[in-house]
């Protein structure tokens, strides 16, 4: 599987991708975050894009997750999303999905998941 969601105590979500990457996989990722019962009382997740070897992700599915987590963010506003991605190419899909007006949550990139970390944790106001 090419991502993986560590739960972090008390109210946040660590997810790591790894190998190659596709639309399908990307979109699993946020749903199966979305359907979580843990979702509501999530304030951050941290998008971990470093061990990315390849992927194959259209803008189509980038305006698609937008929408998906303006959506989710009806029910939980107070989730920051940060992303962390090394690759230029990737971090202008990443950039689209930011600015996207169907995103609902505050998002960020990063180049190190450290940096992703001590912005995400920080309170959220909704």
């Amino acid at each position: 599987m090419p991502f993986e969601v560590h739960w972090e105590p008390p109210r946040g979500a660590y997810k790591k991708f790894t190998g190659h990457l596709d639309d399908e996989q990307l979109v699993r990722s946020v749903t199966a975050l979305h359907g979580d019962p843990r979702f509501d009382d999530l304030r951050y997740v941290i998008n971990d894009f470093l061990e990315v070897l390849s992927y194959s992700i259209t803008d189509d599915t980038i305006m698609y997750i937008a929408a998906l987590d303006g959506a989710a963010a009806r029910s939980n506003p107070g989730i920051r999303v940060a992303l962390v991605i090394s690759e230029a190419h990737e971090k202008a899909l990443a950039a689209r999905y930011a600015a996207s007006p169907l995103n609902g949550y505050p998002t960020r990139i990063f180049n190190d998941v450290q940096e992703a970390r001590a912005w995400a944790v920080q309170p959220s106001s909704p």
